[in-house]
């Protein structure tokens, strides 16, 4: 019996950095094996559902771009050559990444297990996926499977210039502006608003959302997905001709990927999202979105 598994992984990484960790081997007896190969694996799949029951359709597509492989065969201990000698064995490893590779992205969860009967999300994802290979002849390989996300070193969503909601004869307006100019994760988005209204209509509340949107592709349909979303409500409840204030939104710590960037399949950017609600009328409704830097 053989079991392969890995330690020392880092919570993430970063582009142009690398992966360490070591890569375990038990065995409690001879194994029919010819090799240990290990291999990171970087790939863009997006996946998209069109209809239900009969009609359902899935189009998805994978595109890889990293393929690194290490092999570990002159280092086990082979008693002829497809059997290895029992003990435990570790192995030290780092694969390099690079600069110009693409950071992680994750619209949804997706399963651990993986496999053709494990049911897979729509979305959108970049992926760094370790997999250790116990290679057997003539048999099914031991495998083992962990992910790391890689993230680019300035994680930067960008920065968001002054803007306003159009203006009308007959309607309110807006205008925001944000305080940095630019926005880490992790940090505060902060600003302020002044809405003029001059015909007094009743204006029950100011909503800000900072949202990463993703238009991605597979398989000839598209599909766009808007998360996660972090917003904040300014109540203003009169019908005043004039409100002034700021707000501030909690941005966390996001492990997807910043943009604007375009890769094959996907194009993904930060949006800062204005909606003014307007009682007995439409609601005015703007999109920033984050400029590089």
């Amino acid at each position: 019996m053989a079991r392969i598994w890995f330690e020392g992984l880092p919570d993430f990484s970063s582009l142009s950095g690398n992966i360490q960790g070591t890569l375990c081997l038990e065995a409690d007896g001879d194994i029919r094996a010819t090799d240990l190969r290990l291999f990171l694996h970087g790939t863009e799949k997006s996946q998209i559902t069109r209809g239900s029951g009969k009609s359902r359709r899935v189009y998805s597509q994978t595109v890889p771009f990293l393929e690194l492989a290490s092999s570990f065969h002159d280092a086990l201990h082979f008693k002829d050559a497809d059997h290895i000698g029992p003990g435990n064995y570790r192995f030290p490893f780092r694969f390099d990444i690079p600069a110009d590779a693409e950071p992680s992205l994750a619209t949804t969860e997706r399963p651990r297990t993986r496999g053709r009967l494990t049911a897979q999300p729509d979305g959108m994802f970049v992926e760094y996926e370790l997999e250790a290979k116990l290679e057997v002849p003539w048999w099914i390989d031991p495998i083992d499977r962990e992910v790391v996300p890689v993230y680019s070193p300035r994680r930067v969503l960008g920065a968001v210039p002054p803007f306003q909601s159009p203006v009308g004869p007959d309607r309110p307006s807006f205008q925001i502006h944000v305080d940095a100019p630019m926005i880490l994760p992790g940090s505060v988005v902060s600003g302020g608003f002044v809405i003029e209204n001059p015909h007094l209509k009743e204006l029950p509340q100011l909503t800000l959302t900072l949202l990463r949107h993703v238009e991605h592709h597979g398989g000839g349909a598209s599909a766009v997905t808007e998360s996660p979303q972090f917003a904040t409500v300014a109540p203003l409840g009169a019908r005043g001709p004039h409100y002034e204030g700021t707000f501030n939104i909690g941005a966390p710590n996001v492990a997807e990927a910043t943009g604007p960037f375009t890769g094959q399949l996907y194009r993904t950017y930060w949006i800062l999202r204005a909606v003014l609600d307007v009682s007995l009328g439409f609601n005015i409704q703007v999109d920033a979105v984050f400029a590089p830097t």
